[in-house]
């Protein structure tokens, strides 16, 4: 039961806010080179220290693999909720509608040329249907809002660019 409490106590004392290689040094032992640093939140004071994962584990009292495995879990959960937003999103959204809008409407298209019994109405019909620049035209407006929603969202959440958000 002891150790439970402890590691409440523990998990509440300190928050891992990030992981980037800005900063390679130490801020507890002072070793340089390092690959990176953690950022990491003292909740009792408001201190941010940026330190190896060995001292950072050790400062807050848990194992190099739990800080790791906490700070994975962190940013997974952080990239889910980017997820979920992006998708969600009015912009994201708006993108799909328009490309399901074309895609209905060339079926239609199809459906309509294919039941035509006139041959030269079928050439009318046919020549109604949008050309690939027409098309891309069209959907252009939304992947830029679509873009820029996605970039705002990165922001929002501090999430590597290369992450794949759709």
């Amino acid at each position: 039961m002891e150790t439970i409490t402890r590691e409440y106590s523990i998990e509440k004392k300190y928050k891992i806010l990030g992981f980037n290689d800005d900063q390679c040094s130490c801020d507890i032992c002072g070793k340089q080179e390092l690959k990176g640093t953690y950022a990491i939140e003292d909740l009792s004071t408001g201190e941010i220290i940026r330190a190896g994962s060995s001292c950072g584990a050790k400062r807050a009292g848990w194992t190099s693999k739990e800080l790791v495995a906490k700070y994975k879990a962190g940013e997974k959960e952080n990239l889910e909720a980017a997820r979920k937003e992006f998708r969600s999103s009015e912009e994201f959204i708006a993108e799909e509608k328009a490309y399901l809008f074309l895609d209905n409407e060339r079926n239609d298209l199809e459906r309509t040329i294919l039941n035509c019994r006139d041959e030269q109405q079928r050439k009318v019909l046919a020549d109604r249907e949008r050309t690939l620049q027409s098309r891309l035209d069209y959907l252009r407006p939304f992947g830029l809002a679509k873009a820029n929603k996605r970039e705002e969202v990165i922001k929002k959440y501090n999430i590597k660019k290369d992450y794949y958000l759709s």
